[in-house]
């Protein structure tokens, strides 16, 4: 049975107190937040950017507008013209779902709420931070493939018009492994995602929305709202 549940980040700031609550801030301004891990995920901004995304699981001290369109960069007038998108002109969005057996991961968004177009390519920034027996973090690692999700293909530039948005899929194991036994599992609880867009440095914090126990992975954004590759 999936579970699915959506924030979005706008620059309005109001709590809908629905089925699922929405939260709303920027990568660079205001914040609020809410609770219930089935009934919302909040956000707030702020802090440092996680630490490079190469290790997993390692112990450590880490209204919308209008929907345009987004597509891979080509030489050419508008992309040469596109400046690389800012944490001023990006919002940050999430939704999360199970994708049964031991994984759980969400769609990251990022909206270019700017007046021009931008790019943006690569990998987002993320890591897991919470507290077990003792203080812990897992730092998500860069892959093209994973346990959900389609094949993905290298990172390229994505030009983003005013409204248009870039995504991927945030995966993790959310049951204890040999490795990461039931201590060392981040709770949902307490535990929060760290979240920065690609070549930025304002992060986004988002509660948990399942345990964390392993295997945070992380893969190259793609046009689009979906986070998986295109075929």
């Amino acid at each position: 049975m999936h579970t699915h549940v959506l924030i979005t980040v706008t620059r309005a700031t109001p709590i809908a107190a629905a089925l699922a609550t929405a939260v709303t801030v920027l990568l660079a301004g205001c914040t609020t937040s809410s609770t219930a891990r089935q009934g919302a995920l909040s956000a707030a901004t702020s802090g440092p950017t996680p630490s490079a995304t190469t290790a997993s699981g390692s112990p450590g001290a880490g209204a919308m507008p209008a929907r345009g369109t987004s597509s891979t960069a080509s030489p050419g007038a508008e992309s040469a013209a596109a400046r690389a998108c800012d944490g001023a002109s990006l919002s940050l969005s999430a939704s999360h779902d199970s994708a049964g057996g031991p994984f759980d991961y969400i769609v990251i968004e990022f909206t270019n709420h700017g007046s021009a177009a931008c790019t943006i390519e690569g990998y987002p920034d993320a890591a897991a931070y919470g507290v077990t027996s003792d203080s812990y973090v897992f730092n998500s690692s860069r892959r093209l493939t994973g346990n959900v999700g389609d094949q993905y293909k290298a990172p390229e530039p994505i030009t983003l018009s005013p409204g248009a948005s870039a995504s991927t899929i945030l995966e993790w194991t959310d049951k204890p492994t040999a490795n990461h036994p039931d201590p060392h599992c981040l709770s949902y609880r307490e535990g929060t995602f760290h979240i920065s867009a690609p070549g930025t440095k304002q992060t986004t914090y988002i509660p948990l929305a399942a345990d964390v126990c392993a295997d945070l992975l992380v893969h190259p954004l793609v046009p689009g709202t979906t986070g998986r590759q295109a075929n």
